[in-house]
């Protein structure tokens, strides 16, 4: 074992520094005994193939790797505490709205059938589970993508009329959900499990950070929230 990826939590990292004894005693001599079911497998190697590996075993340490995926997650929370007022538009408050919406259609049965006339059986939004950003991106990416005028008529017959958007609100989390858009596709395609996906960090992190600043010239309240990223 080389490498031993986990997410950043601090617990992780002391698990690993405890069992390894990472950067207490440095002794890793451990490790470096390779446990073989049959040692006669050792038999028949040239003096090329016994010197690699002689040479690999004597250097070999473990370190442990960020998952890359879980490191975006820190990022795009630290992004989003800087969410604020711009142009007379609170993101935090229309953010608010939607999880208050998504509540609804989850907890009230009369607003849960409204919705479902007005946009079909088994229509919901969902909610936002705190370890899964992306969670909320697609909430936000819900909300807008639903007719606007059905989702009035429901907040109507709710008489949850003080949670519709204003058109500067609907642009001010349009504008949002465009910041995060690369940061979701980044993350779906960083925590596949059935592909190899260390290749794919380089290339995101690029990408990402070009996109960012490509979008600060046309960014007009997701400035903060822009910065934090870069």
């Amino acid at each position: 074992v080389f490498r031993i990826a986990t997410d950043n939590a601090a617990n992780m990292c002391k698990a690993f520094r405890d069992f390894f004894d990472v950067g207490n005693s440095g002794d890793n001599s451990e490790l470096n005994r390779i446990q073989l079911d049959d040692e006669s497998l050792w038999l028949g190697l040239d003096e090329v193939e016994e010197a690699v590996i002689l040479e690999t075993t004597d250097n070999m340490t473990v370190s442990r790797l960020a998952c890359f995926a879980h490191t975006l997650q820190l990022v795009i929370k630290d992004g989003l505490s800087k969410t604020g007022t711009s142009k007379g538009v609170n993101t935090k408050s229309v953010l608010g709205k939607m999880t208050k919406i998504a509540s609804l259609c989850h907890q009230s049965g009369p607003c849960r059938e409204r919705f479902e006339q007005e946009f079909g059986a088994g229509s919901s939004i969902s909610v936002v589970t705190v370890t899964r950003w992306n969670s909320l991106y697609n909430q936000i990416r819900r909300v807008l993508n639903l007719d606007q005028t059905k989702l009035c008529n429901v907040l109507q017959a709710c008489e949850q009329m003080n949670l519709l958007f204003s058109i500067k609100e609907v642009e001010c989390i349009r504008e949002l959900l465009d910041v995060l858009e690369p940061f979701a596709e980044a993350t779906d395609l960083t925590q596949g499990d059935k592909y190899v996906t260390i290749g794919c960090v380089v290339p995101c992190v690029v990408s990402l950070y070009k996109g960012l600043i490509n979008n600060k010239r046309m960014c007009s309240f997701q400035l903060p929230v822009l910065h934090e990223l870069l």
